[in-house]
This record gives structure tokens, sequence and C-alpha cells, in this order.
């Protein structure tokens, strides 16, 4: 674990990128906090200040994307906080959910197709998140993005810019 807080700092990454990181790979669960004291007990001691171009352009490993899933790819995952809302991918098959937004019309984009839109913000309604953008670490929740049929939902941003009013007929 110390290795791995200290590999991510020599990338230039800050604290919270760091944990982000860690929370992403789903190693280690550890609190800003704690990776402070990794960092301190190092003798690394705080980035200094930088424009948000600096961060930007910093080489650095970053949390992912939200992408939409591979049906052929299969993967193991556990320990997920939300993996209760699987339970209802089955009902929405069943009511024929997909052909729903389709036919309301709802936005999509290359990247984020229509359908796992909604079901991202449907995701997150069914999960009890109260606030979106105090806290990121919902959108690190794999069985979110499952439900969504993304590999990680998308970030406040996406969240708080996309529009959910269907197009005229």
């Amino acid at each position: 674990m110390r290795e791995r807080i200290l590999a991510l700092r020599d990338l230039q990454l800050s604290v919270p990128d760091i944990k982000a990181h860690l929370d992403a790979e789903g190693t280690f669960t550890l609190a800003e906090r704690a990776i402070q004291r990794v960092l301190q007990a190092a003798g690394r001691g705080r980035l200094p200040r930088r424009t948000r171009a600096q961060r930007a352009a910093a080489p650095a490993e970053r949390a992912p994307t939200s992408a939409c899933l591979d049906p052929a790819h299969h993967e193991a995952f556990q320990g997920e906080r939300a993996a209760g809302i699987l339970c209802l991918l089955p009902w929405l098959r069943h009511y024929e959910f997909d052909k729903l937004i389709a036919a309301a019309g709802y936005p999509g984009s290359s990247e984020l197709p229509a359908l796992q839109a909604v079901l991202s913000v449907l995701a997150l309604k069914l999960s009890h998140v109260r606030r979106y953008s105090t806290d990121d670490m919902w959108c690190m929740d794999r069985s979110l993005g499952l439900f969504a049929g993304l590999n990680v939902l998308p970030k406040t941003a996406w969240l708080s810019s996309y529009s959910d009013r269907p197009r005229a007929p």
C-alpha cells in the first residue's frame, strides 16, 4: 500500500486524486488523512499550489472515466456498497425499459447513449445518494456503473449538465 501511494505521488497526484485512484482500483480503502500520514512518514510534503491548467497537464494516472461495457467482457468484483441495485435489472428488462427510453427520445451522445444516461441518473436515485457534488465516491462504485451498463458512473459535472427533457415528437 505504501509503495502504491508513493508511486502515485511521484506522478504528481494530490491526496484526493490518490484516494480516488485507490478507490477505483479497489485494492485499498483509505481515508485522505491516512494517505497524508503515509506521505508525511515518507518525508513527502504537500504539493506546491498549482493552477487548474498545471493539474490537468500533469502526467498522471486518472480514475476511470465512464465507458459502455462490452457484453463479451466478464469481470468479477466484490465489496461494492450498492450491489443490491442489480436485483432491479430483471424488472427493467421485463417492462422493456430500454424501449420506453428510446421511444421517449431522451438525449444521448456517442460516449454515453440515452439508455445509459437515464440509467445512471436512476442508479443514483435508487441508491439514495443525497449530495452528488459533495462526494464523488458514488461514481467509483462498480455496481452502480454495471447497473447503467457502464464501467463506472459519469462524474458530477456530467450529471449536472445532462438534460432530461425528451425531444418533442
